[in-house]
């Protein structure tokens, strides 16, 4: 059997890990590990990888039985991670239940920003209910400027409520605002539907989870708008076990169009500079 060797950067900062359980089918659906033991099987992944540190948020999927206290409690688990291990994990996200008022959303905002201390907000608006575009979105939005949060939401390729001309509109109307959009690259359509969107809002920045593997997707982008608003992110989960490699480190470090300084951009620089990390 021929062996690939891929040679991957001193740093590399995954943006998109989630904390929690994706069901994927029933042998994937027990809970999730205590914070502890999670922590070390997501280092043991991240380490086998190259991967150096991590931006970590709730799985979206998570059960609300309670509504909107379950989604605090999920927020709280995840801040617990940056307290424990800064220098495995300095950014964590939260989320809100966008289903349960304006008011519950804004005051959730708050408290990320304010005693949880994370750097961002995140949304999966097909596993929450709401149309990424929706308008009960706008005032969420406006307070997470307001306090400085990174927002980030999802685009998977196979779900009409998050889709690239919703989130058009979201760029339009807030255009001080820097949209961190994941699982972008999930379709040959939605990457070619992309193209344009991005050449307008300077302010949508991609990350690379599962990056569709015909058509080069990370080279065209790059060719179109840059470099610069390329970030790598893998959607891990540490568990169940998502792929075999993360595909968006497997196409930016064995890529013939990136040169080094924009391969450890994508992999560190830009997030570094997102969320005000050490970029020296």
């Amino acid at each position: 059997m021929s062996t690939i060797t891929i040679q991957v950067p001193n740093r590399v900062f995954d943006v998109h890990q989630h904390v929690g359980t994706v069901v994927i089918n029933a042998e994937d659906s027990g809970p999730a590990d205590a914070v502890s033991s999670d922590a070390d099987r997501r280092r043991e992944i991240m380490h086998s990888f190259g991967m150096t540190q991590a931006a970590l948020a709730p799985s979206l999927q998570y059960e609300r039985p309670e509504g909107w206290r379950d989604t605090v409690r999920l927020n709280d688990a995840v801040a617990s991670y940056a307290r424990d291990a800064p220098a495995d994990f300095p950014v964590t996200f939260g989320t809100t239940d966008l289903l349960s008022g304006t008011a519950n959303c804004l005051a959730e905002i708050d408290r990320l920003a304010g005693e949880l201390g994370m750097a961002g907000v995140m949304w999966h608006h097909r596993y929450q209910g709401m149309f990424l575009d929706d308008r009960r979105m706008h005032p969420l939005l406006d307070r997470a400027g307001e306090r400085g949060l990174v927002v980030a939401v999802h685009l998977f390729a196979d779900s009409a409520m998050e889709a690239p001309d919703a989130l058009e509109r979201l760029a339009s109307a807030h255009p001080g605002l820097t949209l961190l959009t994941l699982d972008a690259f999930t379709a040959f359509a939605q990457i070619k539907a992309l193209l344009s969107i991005l050449e307008r809002h300077p302010n949508i920045v991609l990350d690379t989870a599962g990056v569709f593997p015909l058509g080069r997707a990370i080279d065209q982008v790059v060719a179109a708008i840059g470099h610069e608003r390329l970030v790598f992110g893998s959607d891990m989960y540490a568990r169940p076990k998502m792929w075999n490699y993360p595909a968006g480190l497997l196409e930016v470090c064995t890529s013939d169009e990136l040169n080094d300084a924009q391969r450890e951009a994508i992999l560190y620089g830009n997030a570094a500079r997102l969320f005000s990390l050490d970029a020296g």
